[in-house]
């Protein structure tokens, strides 16, 4: 995840500037665009798995690098599986995930209020951090407004 957060030319398009998204904020949105989902894992743990969708389509894989465990034949308390997403299918991965959308649109709106407003409408499910960046809000403002929503 962290290699493709810092990845600048996959976020990034022709000449376009604005910021990347952190590697949470690249989690989240792979979650809610449907390429990773959230597994319980211990009690109150979950991590994030590829998903259908990304291993049928040959985007990636669960790699369990323990090589002792199978999360087939151990379950998943044996192994501790993690995604990985092909090189070569990045691009594409990222193009879906809509961030050069976000930030272009972010550029047509000149109030921070109003930009908060739109990203709680749409992007809610971004980390208040990431949302505090793009709106030029600070964190406490993001966190009252998040509350309100509610």
């Amino acid at each position: 995840m962290a290699e493709i957060a810092s990845d600048q030319s996959l976020w990034l398009s022709d000449g376009a500037s604005g910021p990347t998204p952190s590697e949470e904020t690249t989690r989240r949105l792979l979650i809610n665009n449907g390429w990773l989902k959230l597994a319980p894992y211990g009690r109150e743990q979950s991590r994030s798995l590829a998903t259908e969708k990304t291993i049928v389509g040959g985007y990636g894989q669960n790699i369990d690098p323990s090589g002792k465990h199978s999360i087939r034949l151990s379950g998943g308390t044996r192994s501790f599986p993690f995604p990985v997403f092909w090189k070569e299918r990045l691009p594409e991965v990222v193009a879906s995930l809509g961030w050069s959308k976000i930030i272009s649109s972010l550029s047509d709106i000149k109030q921070k209020r109003e930009r908060l407003s739109w990203l709680l409408h749409g992007y809610a499910y971004l980390p208040t951090p990431a949302l505090s960046e793009l709106s030029g809000m600070g964190t406490a403002t993001v966190k009252r407004a998040k509350a309100a929503m509610a």
